[in-house]
This record gives structure tokens, C-alpha cells and sequence, in this order.
């Protein structure tokens, strides 16, 4: 499949540059060659290049057209899959706003959903959850309404958030979205929703069940051919694996996520496992490597302006100087929590500051302070579903002894409780 895209790319561009020495070149043709080239280049990863022609084709169309806002929006997709969310953000605004000037159409129409929903990603990982899930809505009825591509995609969309949300709704919508992306033999979208479902059931706290999410959509991946997916799969997969103490194959599952992306040069992806391999070495005590590591990590995701990765890095960078036992951690902590609040949706996070700052509390001699800060992490967490979690925190609250042997007894069950259902193998307790 690489090899036959490869060939019509090259076709392609060999088409624009003969096209373009003719004495009459018809503008029209070479301005839709110019815009193929760019297809084919963005499905072989040739990022640049896709934006280059988008560019060069977006020069030649009229205000006012769908193939204007057709083309903004590709430009939008290519900043994306790069991790400039910001930058597609705009693209896609650009688009809607070219769409809304073209006379109406079904194909203007079928254009301003695709765009709609894309802009709604983009939102989803920049951490506007809310606002993502408002516009999806906005827009489900004209993708079904159309079927095929934009109701797998709308209906997909709305699985993930609904599922990563905790929204007690949100079933029907993967019922749905597996059933359109099954009608369509799509392998692409049915490896993105058993990645997203298997994210969602990792921040529910369930991630043995989460490993076999992960290996479908790996495979489904690697069926369509997206190595960049795939890989990403396996990053995932050490995520899961370390939050079940499996330390070792978590990290070889980093380093073969980190060496995939490198080989594709997704600097993104290379943070992210960066960021996998950083915490691992935190939990194994090698506390320079791992604050080199998750440096490295965060600077990279601050650069992408992606805000939630960058705040989870500053947060295992404290991690790592409390596993350590440093107790000068309060300013970092302060400041990674205060970005925690900033954020639309921001999952664990607020239940892992509670816990380090118990951590540090207790580091610093302060039980009592420490134990109110694990108290408020145990109800938060058991009100998210977060069993994980709940149960560092529980076991935070046994070590530090502050509570009477009744209490104690009903803390230590409903830990064992938790265990015995997550599977977990190794606590995330400080």
C-alpha cells in the first residue's frame, strides 16, 4: 500500500511539473493535481511537502469556493497531525469562514461537518473537552444525515469524550460509532476507537481490561498501514503496564514507541515516550535520568503548546523529587497545580496533586495536614471512578498512620477491594 501511494504521489507531481511547461496550461487542472500531490503526500507522512502543495493550491482558488475551504481545512489537518493545535485551530476557522461564503451545496454542506469536526479534535487535545463535545453536537445530525465518513467521525468523536468524561450516556454513542465504522470496513477509525475507548478505560482505572483495547487497535494500525497510530498504540500499552507495576515491559514498550517515532520523525510521539521512559526511571530510583528525561519531555510539549502533556510532565517531574525525598518541591508543586485548574478537563491530575502534596506534607513532618489532603484525594477519586488513584491514596493514608484501627480496618478493606478488581500490581503510593 506505501509503495502504490508512493507511485501516484510521485505521478502526481511529475503531472504538475509537465503540466506547468505546457504554453496553455489549464490552471484548473494543475491547481487540482497540485492539491492530490498533497493528499498523497500527507498519507505517506510527508508532512512539508503536503503543506507546500496545499499552499501552493490554495493560492490559485477564488474566495468564496468549497475548494478553498476545502483546502484550509487540509492545511488545518497537516498542522494537527503535527501537534500544532493552535495553528490548526486557525486553519480551521479559516475554513468555516470560506465555507460560509460559498452558495449553499451538499458539498459545502458535507465540507462544513468535516471541518466542524475537526476543529472539534483539536479542541479535544488541547484539553477543551467541553467545548469540543458542544460543537460535535451541534453538528451530529448533519454528519448522519450525510452517513458514511462524517457520521463514523462525528459518532466517534463523541464516543471518546463521553467515554473519557465519565458521562454515564456516553455507551450508546460507541454502540453506534462501532456499528458505522464496521458498515465501512474502516480499519483506521475502529484502531482509533478501541485507542481512545482503552485511554478512557485507563483514566476509569481499569487498565487490565485497557491492554486488549490497545492491542486491537494496534493491530488494526498496522492493518491500514499507519505506522504513526500504531506506535502510538504501543506507547499506551506502556502507559497501562506501568500503572500495573509491570515495569519492565512498560519500558520496552517506551523505547519501541520512541524508536517507531523517531524513524517516522513525529517529534511529539518522541515526547511522549520520553515522558513514559522519565516516570519509569522515577520508580526505579534513578532520579538524575529521570528528571533529564521529563525535562526533556516537558520543554518538548511546552513547544507544541500542548498544555495538558506539559502540566502531567511537570507533575511527574515533582514525583520523581519526592521519590527522591525532596522536600524543596512546594513552589513546583504550586505551580503545576495551579495550570491543573486552568485546564478544561484535567482528569487524574487533580487527584495526583492532592496526593503529592500529601506526600510532601508528610515529608515535611506535617501527618495531620498530609492526611487531610489523602482524605479529599480518596472521595474525589472514588466520586471519578478513579480506582487507581483511590488506592494510592488509601495506602498514603494506612502508611501514615494517622487514623484509628476501626477506620483503618474499613480503609484497608476497601483498598484490598479496589486491588482485587484493578488488578494492580504496584501502588502509585508515595
Amino acid at each position: 500500500e506505501f509503495r502504490r501511494v508512493l507511485f501516484r504521489s510521485a505521478a502526481a507531481v511529475d503531472a504538475v511539473t509537465v503540466g506547468a511547461r505546457l504554453d496553455d496550461p489549464d490552471q484548473d487542472r494543475i491547481g487540482a493535481l497540485e492539491e492530490q500531490a498533497g493528499d498523497l503526500a500527507y498519507r505517506i507522512g510527508a508532512r512539508a511537502d503536503a503543506a507546500r502543495w496545499y499552499g501552493r493550491r490554495q493560492r490559485t482558488l477564488a474566495a468564496g469556493s468549497v475548494a478553498l475551504g476545502r483546502v484550509m481545512r487540509k492545511r488545518g489537518d497537516v498542522a494537527a497531525r503535527e501537534g500544532a493545535l493552535a495553528q490548526s485551530l486557525r486553519w480551521y476557522t479559516r475554513a468555516l469562514g470560506a465555507l460560509a461564503a460559498a452558495p449553499p451545496s451538499a458539498e459545502r454542506e458535507s465540507e462544513e461537518v468535516e471541518a466542524v469536526l475537526a476543529r472539534a479534535t483539536s479542541l479535544h487535545h488541547e484539553g477543551r473537552n467541553r467545548e469540543s463535545e458542544e460543537q460535535v453536537l451541534a453538528v451530529l445530525e448533519r454528519a448522519e444525515a450525510i452517513g458514511g465518513d462524517r457520521a463514523a467521525q462525528a459518532l466517534l468523536h463523541l464516543a471518546t469524550i463521553t467515554a473519557l468524561t465519565v458521562q454515564p450516556d456516553g455507551e450508546p454513542y460507541a454502540s453506534r460509532a462501532r456499528a458505522t465504522i464496521e458498515s465501512l470496513g474502516d480499519d483506521f477509525r475502529r484502531g482509533c476507537l478501541e485507542l481512545n475507548l482503552g485511554a478512557a478505560t485507563v483514566d476509569a482505572n481499569r487498565p487490565a481490561p485497557a491492554l486488549e483495547r490497545y492491542a486491537t487497535a494496534r493491530a488494526a494500525f498496522e492493518r491500514c498501514g499507519d505506522a504513526e497510530a500504531a506506535a502510538l498504540a504501543i506507547h499506551n500499552t506502556g502507559e497501562c503496564l506501568a500503572t500495573l507495576g509491570r515495569d519492565d515491559e512498560a519500558v520496552g514498550c517506551f523505547e519501541e514507541a520512541s524508536r517507531r517515532f523517531r524513524a517516522l520523525g513525529r517529534t511529539m510521539g518522541v515526547h511522549l515516550a520520553t515522558s513514559g521512559l522519565g516516570r519509569a526511571a522515577a520508580w526505579r530510583g534513578e532520579t538524575e535520568r529521570a528528571l533529564e528525561l521529563l525535562g526533556a519531555a516537558r520543554d518538548g510539549f511546552a513547544s507544541f503548546g500542548q498544555d495538558a502533556w506539559r502540566v502531567d510532565a511537570e507533575l511527574r517531574i515533582v514525583e520523581a523529587r519526592l521519590l527522591a525525598g525532596d522536600v524543596h518541591a512546594g513552589p513546583d508543586l504550586d505551580a503545576a497545580m495551579a495550570a491543573v485548574a486552568r485546564l478544561d478537563d484535567p482528569g487524574i491530575m487533580t487527584v495526583w496533586g492532592l496526593r503529592l502534596r500529601a506526600a510532601l506534607l508528610a515529608r515535611m513532618g506535617d501527618a495531620r495536614s498530609a492526611d487531610a489532603q489523602l482524605r479529599a484525594a480518596v472521595e474525589l477519586a472514588g466520586a471519578q471512578g478513579q480506582a487507581v488513584e483511590e488506592v494510592a491514596a488509601l495506602e498514603a493514608l494506612l502508611a501514615l498512620d494517622e487514623t484509628g484501627p476501626r477506620d483503618a480496618d474499613r480503609l484497608r478493606r476497601r483498598r484490598d477491594e479496589l486491588v482485587a478488581t484493578v488488578g494492580i500490581a504496584r501502588s502509585l503510593a508515595l
